[in-house]
């Protein structure tokens, strides 16, 4: 296992599966089912691929790999936004959401953020809290015309 910032167009197919099938097997319990239609389509035809590679190559990307297999990763944008964070259910609990965590925290600190911030789901944000986040406040968004709760949260990074 081991993680890497380098994103690779040849990665995006295992991201956007990934992304699917952590949404469908572990946000399930927080989410109805039209809800997770709209969040993330099963039919990968639905997603804009180029526009998947445009949001990982804007940003600062880190993987984890099990062999060839990607089994977890996480996005940074610039400014300090933590975009996307989704593990294999087969690796949850398993330390890797906090291995992504802490690196995209070493890399903040490293580019003079100070302070992360970050719309985690309901599945996601007792994790989140667990290392050191905080909710800023409880939202009501809408995507794909559909509404969602979600939580606008943060966390200081503290220079040591």
């Amino acid at each position: 296992m081991f993680y890497n910032k380098k994103f690779s167009k040849k990665d995006i197919h295992q991201i956007i599966n990934l992304f699917i099938q952590t949404v469908w097997n572990i946000n399930s319990k927080d989410y109805s089912r039209k809800q997770l239609e709209k969040w993330a389509p099963q039919e990968y035809d639905k997603y804009d691929v180029n526009e998947w590679i445009k949001r990982f190559s804007e940003s600062k990307c880190f993987i984890v790999k099990k062999g060839k297999d990607i089994i977890g990763f996480g996005n940074v944008k610039q400014g300090g936004f933590l975009d996307m964070l989704y593990i294999h259910k087969d690796f949850i609990r398993k330390g890797i959401g906090k291995l992504i965590l802490n690196a995209i925290e070493e890399q903040a600190m490293k580019d003079d953020v100070n302070i992360l911030r970050t719309d985690a789901s309901i599945t996601a944000r007792p994790f989140f809290e667990r290392m050191g986040w905080k909710v800023v406040k409880k939202q009501i968004i809408i995507k794909n015309k559909t509404q969602f709760i979600n939580y606008k949260m943060k966390k200081e990074l503290l220079k040591t």
